[in-house]
């Protein structure tokens, strides 16, 4: 699940040095991510979510206006079809409503914002993890990491043993993504691995 807020004016965290960080952990501990997990695994909306909090603005300014500032915030513990609320206070009868995901959100904004001073909230807009999966077809589930990340389906086994290594059989053509290797998630291992080769074709070429 994501939620994406809109500020008048960058976070002041309680702990201030938590103010120029641009990717922040929201948890309990372990212990509490843990239980989060195991929640949402039984299908519940997890009581004391595990937030990220990303504040690109930090590293990019021009993503904001001046003296303005905006978050990124990521659920990774939350069911595709809630069942229930381990919390108990929201009602998942008909599943993700627009209703139920900003409820939800709130409740992620409330537990962020304890630890600020204050978030000046212009805007936000909820994508649920119903949204994630309309939005784009491979996110099977709301799973925005391109499926397994078990051994088999990681490196030189990604997606096949016999196409672990990004050409096709289409000259010219190269298949990079989460779906590739070197495996599930939201980085840019596979294009990197791919440049790289292509970088060096073209040196070898110009030698």
């Amino acid at each position: 699940m994501q939620i994406h807020i809109a500020l008048s004016e960058r976070p002041q965290w309680r702990d201030a040095r938590l103010n120029e960080v641009p990717l922040v952990h929201i948890s309990d501990g372990s212990a509490s991510t843990g239980i989060a997990r195991a929640e949402a695994e039984a299908g519940l909306l997890p009581r004391k979510p595990t937030v990220v909090v990303g504040q690109q603005s930090l590293l990019d300014p021009s993503r904001v206006p001046a003296g303005a500032a905006s978050l990124w915030l990521q659920l990774q513990e939350v069911p595709y079809e809630p069942l229930g609320d381990a919390a108990g206070e929201l009602n998942t009868t008909d599943g993700w409503t627009p209703e139920l995901a900003r409820a939800y959100a709130q409740r992620v904004i409330d537990r962020l914002d304890a630890h600020t001073h204050g978030l000046k909230i212009l805007g936000t807009d909820v994508i649920s993890p119903a949204d994630l999966a309309a939005y784009n077809e491979n996110a099977v589930g709301g799973d925005p990491y391109g499926g397994s990340s078990e051994l088999d389906q990681s490196f030189l086994w990604r997606p096949l043993p016999e196409a672990g290594r990004h050409r096709t059989c289409v000259d010219g053509l190269w298949h990079i993504g989460a779906s590739t290797h070197p495996g599930a998630g939201l980085g840019a291992g596979s294009g990197h691995l791919v440049a790289t080769k292509l970088a060096a074709q073209r040196h070898r070429k110009s030698n």
